[in-house]
């Protein structure tokens, strides 16, 4: 099994942007040799797989050439005048192979270049991922045992499952920590799922090879693919099943799992005598709600469960409704309710159920958007019940050629490198903090850096909220517009004149709250760069907070926290906020300065995401 874990961390791509230039500097004074060291402190049993990871991610660990060329030409070596030493110091030999050593309860990376110890921070950071989910996973298993010893049951088929790490921001940060909650005891290897889905979602032709290999037919297969569900071969599914060591979950949740509030339109048995009948298929995941289902053909069979039924979180506030269209989230609906002023929705926000000390946040959008599923997938998934599902997908989601992790570690570099060109005085201590949160498992620097690229235009795993009503009635009345060839961009007032004909398409605003224990720890406050002189005042402005999708094995994940809808009516929204007020100029937003930097240096790819709103203000 060791190979399958070399192969999986193989296939991660190594982030060839993450260089400590601290480091990197001083290392650069001397000859061009350095090592690293990586802790193997785990279990016996475990440790030849957490071996075969590392060695697997680090084969990805020779620099192109291009990239050594951009770190010389970065602001640190360019000041200190070492970038030439760098250039000839990284020159490896064609066919050159990484030197891998095992000592005590440490892999050592030693190398004839200044790689090692330039990566040494960002390698920590995913060494402590390990440890610490490992930790985690351990003292949860500790506690639960003495719970169930203390009521007289034994401990012993005790299963643990893993859910956090899918919500660190990057898939490096995913990986390593899935791997440490696996090898602290969890009976889910997280990571798996999003090995085994990513390429189709990214890459269609795939899917559809795949989904023709599980039994899909011509007439079917189409549909299938469509409707965001994506195929696992039982070739690929098996071995990372028997890697993990149990076949009942995938990812962390049971293949063909049961809502019991919401059960299929199918009688269990006949539900489950599928696993028997298709195991030697495959299954399918649904990527808006990472999903798996034993391979079927479109029928109605209500996998998600067959009637409309509310969280019973709202019961007493769902009875006073006037209700005028039902909308499904996964196994729960909400309702829709029209609304004429904003006193009427905060009257109604008034008497949401507060379950969670994070409170209500809203998300506005100028008309609703669908999930694009066939008539034939409704049925499978919700036989005759409410099938019509708000799309909140992310926004790194809805783009199939764009990857998120390909921008983060440019990004943070970006930043790093502005530590250099402030004040020499600042330097020494900004570099050294930098290097804290940059080696940090609690990844404070990477869901700053996401956040920071999610508010200024460039697409994450992650969805603007706020906990502001009026900012979310701004957001649901101004239509965003972009000028493909110049990047301008800006907002425009609608008016009652403008509102469309189809109530669908009416603005809208939605109501959420985090109810369960798997949501909770999605809605992230938007981690602040201001001691490193990047002060984001938009988000601010803006109350705004970050929710995480989830990667893009779990596209729709703001759905789950919905708890109701308002649909404005044609009327004039008079709010606070003004296009002004939520949107600082550059000359007020040091983080807009520095995206519109970003942008300039990098305009291909990801420079042409970053907004421009200014001079293009709001059109009235």
């Amino acid at each position: 099994m060791e190979s399958l874990f070399f192969e999986v961390f193989q296939d991660l791509p190594f982030p060839h942007s993450a260089v400590d230039f601290g480091r990197l500097n001083k290392s650069l004074s001397g000859e061009p040799k350095s090592y690293v060291g990586i802790s193997l402190d785990v279990e016996s049993s475990k440790r030849k797989f957490l071996i075969a990871s590392w060695r697997g991610f680090l084969t990805r660990a020779r620099v192109p050439q291009a990239v050594s060329e951009e770190i010389a030409r970065s602001i640190p070596l360019v000041k200190s005048g070492k970038s030439t030493l760098l250039l000839n110091g990284s020159k490896v030999p064609a066919g050159a192979k990484l030197t891998l050593q095992l000592i005590g309860d440490r892999l050592i990376w030693e190398d004839h270049s200044y790689w090692p110890i330039a990566f040494s921070t960002v390698l920590n950071q995913f060494s402590n991922l390990v440890t610490v989910h490992r930790l985690l996973i351990e003292a949860r298993r500790t506690e639960m045992a003495k719970a169930l010893e203390a009521k007289g049951y034994s401990a012993d088929p005790m299963d643990t499952q893993s859910e956090f790490p899918r919500l660190l921001p990057t898939r490096q940060q995913y990986a390593f920590a899935s791997l440490g909650a696996w090898l602290g005891g969890a009976v889910n290897l997280q990571y798996y799922a999003y090995y085994a889905t990513i390429r189709q979602i990214h890459h269609r032709d795939l899917n559809r090879k795949y989904l023709d290999r599980i039994g899909y037919d011509e007439k079917t297969l189409p549909d299938i693919d469509k409707s965001g569900l994506i195929a696992v071969p039982a070739t690929l599914l098996a071995p990372l099943v028997e890697a993990q060591g149990g076949s009942h979950l995938f990812g962390s949740l049971p293949i063909d799992e049961i809502n019991v509030a919401n059960s299929p339109a199918v009688s269990i048995d006949e539900y489950s005598r599928y696993a028997q009948e298709n195991t030697p298929l495959g299954i399918v995941v649904d990527k808006y709600y990472r999903a798996p289902f034993w391979a079927r053909k479109p029928e109605r069979l209500g996998l998600y469960g067959a009637k409309n039924i509310f969280r019973d979180h709202y019961e007493g506030f769902y009875s006073k409704l006037a209700t005028t269209q039902l909308l499904r989230c996964k196994h729960y609906c909400i309702p829709v309710i029209e609304v004429s002023s904003i006193e009427e929705i905060r009257q109604c926000v008034a008497e949401i159920p507060v379950r969670d000390e994070s409170g209500i946040f809203f998300r506005g959008q100028t008309s609703l958007h669908t999930l694009p599923r066939t008539d034939g997938v409704r049925e499978l998934l919700f036989a005759d019940s409410c099938a019509t599902e708000p799309s909140l997908t992310t926004s790194a989601s809805r783009k199939l050629s764009y990857i998120y992790d390909d921008l983060h570690y440019i990004l943070r570099q970006f930043a790093e490198q502005q530590i250099y060109g402030s004040d020499r005085r600042l330097i020494p201590e900004r570099a050294e903090r930098w290097r804290s949160l940059a080696s940090s498992p609690l990844c404070e620097l990477d869901y700053a850096i996401m956040a920071l690229a999610q508010h200024y235009g460039l697409p994450s795993h992650g969805l603007d909220v706020t906990t502001s009503l009026d900012v979310a009635v701004w957001f649901a009345t101004n239509a965003y517009w972009k000028d493909e060839d110049t990047n301008a961009s800006g907002y425009k007032k609608l008016v009652e004149s403008s509102w469309s004909d189809d109530v669908q398409q009416w603005p809208i605003i939605f109501a959420c709250q985090n109810v369960t224990n798997t949501i909770r720890p999605s809605l992230l406050n938007c981690e602040e760069l201001e001691e490193f002189g990047i002060l984001a005042r938009r988000p601010g402005r803006q109350f705004a907070k970050f929710f995480h999708g989830g990667h893009s094995d779990h596209q729709n994940r703001l759905a789950e926290s919905v708890v109701c809808a308002f649909r404005l009516r044609p009327n004039y929204y008079q709010t606070d906020s003004t296009f002004e007020s939520l949107f600082p100029s550059p000359d007020n937003d040091p983080a807009y300065q520095f995206m519109l930097k970003f942008a300039e240096k990098y305009p291909e790819p990801w420079g042409r995401h970053v907004n421009r709103f200014h001079p293009f203000p709001v059109e009235n």
